[in-house]
């Protein structure tokens, strides 16, 4: 009877563990095949039956079977738990992870595939409603030239023909030689001659030339700014490090010294001025040393705007004739100019006429092979940035044309990075752009998400430190310009 019932302690009666209940099935000894395991050995950690029992594990410490089958009951059942809750959970959640966003990017280029295939379809479509435009204009200048012809032609043989009628009877009285048929013809040939006004060349403008067409390069930077671009939302990681007030409306300049220490202002500054600065003149060069302001040169009859010195100490200065600054004439000129340590002056670039190579440069930075300038080529400071040459040639220009934005694009100011990378302010989009040396944009990252707004200057202090200088906050009420440090993580 005693094999049919669970005898257990009787301090674990009343328990509603059913793992203390639990039974395990008897099992046939592997030395002794006709004995079942009767107990377990805890000193040797393996089943014993009756037989090994007398011979093997005298002394050794013993546990009733049943006992060490509940215990490792419970074991196994927390171990399931953890597998289950620590492991297999956070696998099929990583599983489902991967199998969504999987989804989600299969469905995401579906439509972006979608988008794209139908931006090709308008793309195509505006392109052969433009040309037929072209077209069509040129076809009524055609018209418009053709009917001044036709409707000229007519009169003109008619001209012809009456001159050519009077050259034949001139030639046959004169043949004649009837004196008074030559006399009477000479009077009326005179009188005719008098009172026909003289003829009138055709003006060119009446047959005018038709236009040619020239098209436009087709590159990448035009393709993408007509057709459209990626635009990769997750950015660069960038986060705000430390706020500084300073006490003026707007901070325009900024310089970290050696000493970390930020000059809004230095000691020995050089500087242009405007034609309405009190007894300056607006085509010198100035140098302040120990409050004491001298003319380190002059650029007369040229207005040197941009300074900026290399760190070789090199100066290069941007000039500008003094005439209109946007409406160029074939007077105009352009250029940026070096200037020695010893005053020495050598051209770098020049541009003379109505191009609009070089209108209005506002700031110049230097490498090894180039000079990346901006050039506020429209009023209201509307601008691109321009990689020149040491060779004096254009090498390409980024018009802020590839990344979305609100405003038109005005780069306030640029730094280069040791790896070359080139940080702009884009002062009225709140942002900041960072291109690759061949122009293209890389990232477009949003400063007014971490309530900063203008950038109108920048100082890199380190591959990932920025010091970002801003006028007034539109947010503040106070006249306080602000100073920002923010990093950039993977820049």
């Amino acid at each position: 009877m005693a094999d049919m019932h669970h005898v257990v302690e009787i301090k674990y009666a009343g328990s509603k563990d059913k793992d203390t209940f639990q039974k395990a099935n008897r099992v046939k000894c592997k030395i002794h095949i006709l004995q079942d395991y009767c107990i377990f050995c805890q000193t040797c950690d393996e089943l014993v039956c009756p037989s090994c029992l007398t011979k093997s594990y005298q002394r050794h410490d013993l546990q009733e079977i049943n006992e060490v089958f509940s215990e490792d009951i419970k074991s196994l059942r927390g171990c399931q738990a953890e597998l289950n809750n620590k492991f297999l959970d956070v696998y099929e959640k990583q599983i489902l992870t991967i199998e969504t966003t999987k989804l989600n990017n299969t469905d995401h280029l579906k439509m972006v595939k979608g988008k794209l295939e139908k931006q090709e379809s308008k793309f195509i479509s505006a392109l052969t409603s433009f040309k037929q435009t072209i077209l069509e204009d040129l076809e009524k200048k055609t018209c418009e030239i053709e009917s001044v012809a036709s409707t000229t032609k007519p009169t003109i043989l008619q001209n012809i023909d009456e001159i050519r009628d009077k050259l034949d009877v001139t030639a046959n009285v004169v043949n004649t030689k009837d004196i008074e048929n030559v006399h009477k013809t000479a009077n009326n040939l005179r009188k005719w001659l008098s009172f026909t006004p003289e003829p009138v060349s055709i003006h060119p403008t009446v047959f005018k030339t038709l236009p040619d067409f020239f098209p436009e390069p087709i590159d990448e930077n035009t393709v993408g700014k007509l057709f459209g671009h990626l635009s990769d939302k997750n950015g660069i990681p960038i986060s705000l490090v430390e706020t500084i007030t300073s006490n003026m409306p707007s901070i325009d300049r900024l310089i970290v010294n050696n000493k970390n220490e930020i000059w809004i202002s230095d000691a020995t500054l050089i500087f242009t001025t405007s034609a309405n600065t009190n007894d300056l003149d607006e085509h010198n060069l100035y140098v302040v040393t120990e409050n004491e302001i001298k003319i380190l040169c002059s650029f007369k009859p040229n207005i040197p705007r941009a300074v900026y010195v290399s760190k070789i100490g090199l100066t290069y200065i941007s000039t500008r004739d003094s005439g209109s600054i946007y409406e160029k004439k074939e007077s105009s000129i352009r250029q940026i100019v070096t200037l020695d340590k010893d005053g020495k002056q050598d051209k770098v670039f020049e541009c003379t006429g109505t191009s609009d190579f070089c209108t209005n440069i506002k700031r110049i930075r230097d490498r090894l092979d180039c000079l990346y300038v901006i050039d506020a080529y429209k009023p209201y400071l509307e601008g691109r940035i321009m990689s020149l040459g040491k060779n004096k040639a254009l090498k390409w220009i980024y018009d802020g044309g590839l990344a979305t934005n609100k405003h038109s694009f005005v780069p306030s100011d640029l730094e280069v990075t040791s790896v070359g990378k080139i940080v702009v302010c884009d002062m009225f989009n709140h942002a900041l752009r960072i291109l690759g040396k061949d122009g293209y944009i890389i990232h477009h990252i949003l400063l007014e998400e971490l309530g900063i707004y203008l950038p109108c200057c920048l100082d890199i202090i380190q591959n990932d430190k920025i010091y970002i200088g801003c006028r007034q906050e539109k947010t503040e009420v106070t006249k306080n310009g602000k100073i920002y440090l923010v990093s950039l993580s993977e820049f």
